[in-house]
């Protein structure tokens, strides 16, 4: 197996493995607004925007230079835009 290969399966079972790590609460009850507000804005409406727009570029790009890449790369770039926000939260609340 190449090495790309099990740094991918690697990468993936990270990124699987960090959701059940919500055991954590958050520490400074100050900033709780402004996490809410930015995981909001992430997972809401403003996230399907700028998905949607950076598939617009991508489909516009992989017309110009007649390749479907810029189009896959941009629904890349929406699938770990939608699960950044979790991703970070399980990550950052986690007690190790």
């Amino acid at each position: 197996m190449k090495r790309t290969h099990k740094l991918a399966i690697l990468l993936g079972g990270l990124v699987l493995g960090a959701g059940p790590a919500l055991a954590g609460v958050p520490a400074d009850p100050e900033f709780a607004a402004l996490s809410a507000r930015v995981t909001n804005w992430a997972t809401g409406n403003l996230a399907i925007t700028i998905s949607i727009g950076a598939l617009i570029i991508g489909a516009v790009v992989g017309l110009a230079r007649v390749t479907a890449m810029p189009a896959l790369t941009s629904i890349v770039f929406a699938i770990l835009f939608s699960l950044g926000a979790g991703l970070i939260t399980g990550i950052i609340g986690a007690v190790i």
